[in-house]
Order: C-alpha cells, then sequence, then structure tokens
C-alpha cells in the first residue's frame, strides 16, 4: 500500500471547514503514522476502465470491459455524493466546482479515479 502526505487538522479547537485550519507536514498518514492497508484499494483494472471528459461539466462517462458499473462519487473530503448501480455515465451538471473522488466497481474489479468538474 502507499503512504504519503496526509491533511491533518493542526489542532480539534480550529473550524474544520476553513483550509487554513490544516496541515500536509507529515508524510506517513496522520498522526505520523501509516495510512491504513484497510481502506486501500486495489487497482486491477485501472487501465481497463476510463472516464471521459476530465475535466467535466455535465456528462461523465465510463468506459471499459464492462456496459454497466456500480458508482460512488466522493467529495475530496470524504462525503458521499451520489451512488448508482447499473451505469456507464454520471451526470455532475449539478455537482459544485472542484475534484472529486469516482469509485467504479463491476463484477471482476474495483477502481478509484479522480476528475475535476467545471
Amino acid at each position: 500500500y502507499e503512504t504519503g502526505n496526509t491533511l491533518e487538522l493542526i489542532t480539534p479547537d480550529l473550524d474544520n471547514s476553513l483550509p487554513e485550519s490544516w496541515s500536509c507536514i507529515n508524510e506517513n498518514g496522520s498522526p505520523n503514522a501509516v495510512n491504513s492497508s484497510g481502506l486501500f484499494v486495489e487497482n486491477m483494472a485501472y487501465s481497463l476502465i476510463k472516464i471521459f471528459p476530465n475535466p467535466v461539466k455535465n456528462i461523465l462517462y465510463i468506459s471499459g470491459d464492462s456496459s454497466n458499473y456500480n458508482i460512488k462519487v466522493y467529495s475530496l473530503l470524504g462525503q458521499l455524493v451520489i451512488a448508482a448501480s447499473n451505469v456507464n455515465e454520471v451526470d455532475v451538471s449539478s455537482f459544485t466546482k472542484g475534484v472529486y473522488l469516482i469509485k467504479i466497481s463491476d463484477e471482476n474489479s474495483t477502481t478509484t479515479k479522480r476528475f475535476i468538474k467545471f
């Protein structure tokens, strides 16, 4: 599994909705511990599943070996924005502009990709 910089609230009494309340000073997870392997997603089909266009304005398309995917879209704060089953496109027109993560699953694999809504 991978380790890397993670955001950490500087002190618990700060407002976590403000960017200046967060720090990215450690390189081994938070608080300075290796990131959890329990949350690791194996990217077995990384090259098989594609999303486009990216950045996206209205419809995000998913292509790969399957024609229908189960998806979950998360904000970068980890909030579930939308979940859907048996889809090959996602209407993101109502999403706030920003960066999102999409977890895409089919009968054989699961992958997570990042996209930008503009």
